[in-house]
């Protein structure tokens, strides 16, 4: 388990938030870009925990044989043999320094997506029962290194099926939020053209009042006489 499982859900995030980024940002695509960030932030952390103990040089003898879960060979599976005592005391040192690894984990998870967690936790849990019976000598390292294969599989399956849900759902969140824009826009422009025609009809009824009022203005007439000539002018 350990980082793989983190680098995966790092991956189905870069995925996820191409696929949001078509077209217009919204609050559904900035929560993808935070997550992919955040989620790549997290791996490289937990990478670093892990590998720090993997390369530790008293550990090298038991990672050939019990290797972190996504280095597992089928030659790692079919061994039969069963933990040394030497084994035993490093299978115990390592568990207890992974444990500040799985805590950066499951913190990171809380704060980034919370659904992973219950994830993330019961594959640490379901680890634990291998390792427990690898301490008491219960199975081999072959057993072991296949159930923790399992492991591994199942929880990359229910990583896959949580991003498969979370995109549903924050690609439901950008469509929403696009039609509410477009709703939004439309409501606009019909307002628009409404005021548009009624400052058109008001302006008809004044040229019209106007026309009406020349009408019904009282008129003069001034004539004047030159000689055999009327002029008369009617204002």
């Amino acid at each position: 388990i350990n980082g793989f499982s983190v680098f995966s859900a790092c991956l189905f995030f870069i995925i996820l938030a191409s696929v949001l980024f078509t077209g217009c940002q919204t609050a559904a695509t900035r929560k993808a870009t935070w997550i992919r960030t955040n989620l790549k932030e997290s791996a490289q952390r937990s990478k670093e925990c892990f590998e720090y103990i993997e390369n530790k040089p008293a550990y090298q003898n038991l990672f050939s044989r019990l290797p972190r879960s996504n280095k597992i060979t089928p030659m790692q599976m079919a061994d039969t043999s069963r933990p040394t005592a030497e084994d035993v005391t490093n299978i115990i040192a390592v568990y207890n320094e992974d444990a500040q690894c799985r805590k950066l984990v499951i913190e990171d998870m809380s704060r980034i997506v919370p659904s992973f967690v219950p994830i993330f936790i019961n594959a640490y849990r379901t680890q634990d029962l291998v390792t427990a019976d690898l301490i008491e000598r219960k199975i081999s390292l072959g057993e072991a290194n296949k159930r923790r294969s399992e492991i591994k599989s199942d929880t990359e399956a229910k990583l896959r099926a949580e991003e498969s849900s979370l995109k549903q759902e924050l690609k439901m969140a950008h469509s929403a939020e696009i039609s509410n824009r477009q709703a939004i826009g439309l409501a606009v422009t019909d307002s628009l053209s409404e005021w548009g025609k009624q400052q058109q009809a008001l302006a008809d009824r004044l040229q019209d009042q106007q026309l009406i009022d020349s009408l019904n203005r009282p008129k003069s007439t001034n004539c004047q006489v030159f000689g055999n000539t009327v002029n008369c002018t009617t204002y």
